[in-house]
């Protein structure tokens, strides 16, 4: 449920940061039941933009899609992102392309290096938000030397990080990122407990990220409450451990999920898509212990698998990796 002023304040919000003009043309291959594509659908009907729609995904029409029709903003993903520059497309026929607005997870440093060096006269942009507040609520140009920062909080919004006693913590120290603004939903239709659980007693809606905010008011999200990894008393990030796996030559993609444990209750298992066969799981493993705390081991091995489990918008499905996971195990 949306409240009454949201249509006004989220054109506004639109306008301020997705940089559209009428003469403008878009990309728009994110599905629209998704805040992140309907956001953009919103913005080129207020700004008058053109949005060229992609009946399907297929990367490797991209360079022919960019050529024709002259695409100025590119909306993606970060995985959609690697796409771009994997070799399946033709980067010369991009010379329209001059922002790239990137949302839903950060994408990680050595792939925006590549992207901004790949593509040398664009801007690129990293947005954050979520369907319970209707479109983004931070925003900012890509800057390598604030690697991992979601941005900082847009105007009409406000952010805070709480305890686990729902206490205000101080800069830089970690907690659940909570958030308030005329845009955050009223609740879940039809559903009380859920709207209570979703919101603090005094009205900020819980965002279930692990974040800080530093002292200049940018925010960094370590990962999801529900997806950190409880070992022997230690709580370990995953997406930690899948940016050093990320950045071995010879792997495409990895997903880090909690793994049962006798011992330590649970322990990291990461499961990696090669792109070749020069990397094995004792280069992995060795490297991750190299850069990792040792708690932060790979204690439940790697699996080499094809490809990850993912949602329309190419996010990685961790739920099924687990439950994969718990049915080896029964």
């Amino acid at each position: 449920m949306c409240k009454n002023n949201y249509k006004e304040i989220h054109a506004s919000i639109i306008l301020r940061t997705l940089l559209m003009l009428d003469n403008e043309r878009a990309l728009g291959q994110l599905p629209f039941f998704h805040a992140y594509g309907l956001g953009v659908l919103l913005m080129a009907l207020c700004q008058g933009t053109t949005l060229i729609l992609m009946k399907k995904y297929i990367p490797e029409q991209f360079s022919d899609i960019f050529s024709t029709y002259k695409i100025t903003h590119f909306h993606t993903v970060a995985t959609f992102l690697r796409k771009l520059i994997d070799g399946s497309t033709e980067l010369e026929k991009l010379k329209s392309l001059r922002y790239i607005f990137t949302s839903a997870c950060a994408a990680d440093p050595k792939l925006q290096s590549e992207v901004l060096n790949s593509l040398k006269n664009i801007k690129m942009y990293h947005m954050f938000g979520m369907t319970e507040t209707t479109h983004v609520v931070t925003y900012q140009r890509v800057n390598l030397n604030r690697a991992g920062s979601i941005g900082r909080i847009l105007p009409f919004m406000k952010a805070k990080v709480i305890g686990a006693q729902g206490e205000n913590v101080g800069k830089d120290v970690i907690g659940e990122l909570c958030l308030s603004g005329p845009t955050v939903m009223a609740g879940y239709y039809g559903n009380k407990e859920a709207t209570e659980e979703a919101f603090t007693e005094d009205g900020w809606l819980r965002t279930g990220d692990v974040a800080k905010i530093d002292n200049e008011g940018y925010i960094y999200i370590i990962d999801r409450i529900k997806s950190l990894i409880k070992f022997h008393g230690q709580q370990i990030s995953p997406i930690e451990i899948e940016q050093v796996i990320t950045q071995i030559k010879g792997v495409s993609e990895a997903a880090v999920v909690g793994v049962p444990d006798e011992r330590y209750g649970e322990v990291p298992k990461a499961y990696v898509v090669k792109e070749d066969d020069t990397v094995t799981e004792k280069d992995i493993k060795q490297i991750v212990e190299r850069e990792l705390a040792y708690y932060k081991w790979l204690r439940g091995g790697v699996k080499f698998v094809e490809s990850l489990p993912k949602t329309p918008l190419l996010k990685v499905i961790k739920k099924n990796l687990i439950e994969e996971e718990h049915k080896n195990i029964s």
